[in-house]
């Protein structure tokens, strides 16, 4: 605001002395208003959580493949830090779930190649059963079920649609999100429709 004054002070200083040195009219002057006026205080809304993005070639040009991604916040605890920012990704490739999970909002939670996350949800106000994601050998890597029968079955909750409550257990991690699942049917239909 200090440097928005300086500003218009120099500004009106120039204009007043090109006037009385050269006896032509001022150009008007433009006002505007503090930058607090134009500063976006809301966040966007998002019409759904859920889209259709292409995998990419090893030259990073866009393939016909189509999968589906979700972006959910959430929090997560451990031994350093308590309720701090989470962003989780869920994706569907090929019929494939797999989970990414960053913590503060851009760093990926750390796992090694053997760890096994323990995964739950609340759906309608019923507890399902402790589900296991697993790296598949490699370190950091993002986290898949470990049973064939699981992904089908997380495939039937997100088709039905509805807020899924989540909690996921890693070492000492503690991660707690909710999926919004109303748009995943949906959206699966016209990634479906990519590809008959």
């Amino acid at each position: 605001m200090k440097r928005f004054m300086q500003i218009a002070i120099m500004t009106t200083l120039c204009a007043v002395m090109l006037h009385g040195c050269t006896g032509r009219q001022p150009v008007e002057l433009i006002t505007f208003a503090p930058l607090e006026y134009y500063r976006v205080t809301e966040e966007p809304k998002i019409l759904s959580p859920w889209e259709i993005d292409f995998t990419v070639d090893d030259f990073g040009d866009k393939t016909d493949d189509a999968y589906i991604v979700g972006e959910f916040a959430g929090t997560f605890s451990n031994t350093a830090t308590n309720s701090s920012r989470l962003i989780v990704y869920v994706y569907y490739i090929d019929g494939i779930f797999r989970f990414r999970f960053l913590e503060y909002g851009n760093h990926r939670a750390i796992h090694y190649k053997n760890d096994a996350m323990t995964i739950q949800f609340k759906v309608d106000g019923e507890t399902t059963k402790v589900f296991t994601l697993w790296a598949y050998g490699e370190s950091n890597a993002d986290l898949r079920f470990l049973y064939d029968e699981d992904v089908s079955t997380f495939l039937s909750i997100l088709k039905e649609g509805g807020e899924i409550s989540t909690v996921a257990k890693i070492g000492n991690s503690k991660y707690n999100f909710d999926i919004d699942a109303d748009d995943f049917a949906k959206t699966l239909n016209m990634s479906n429709d990519m590809h008959p």
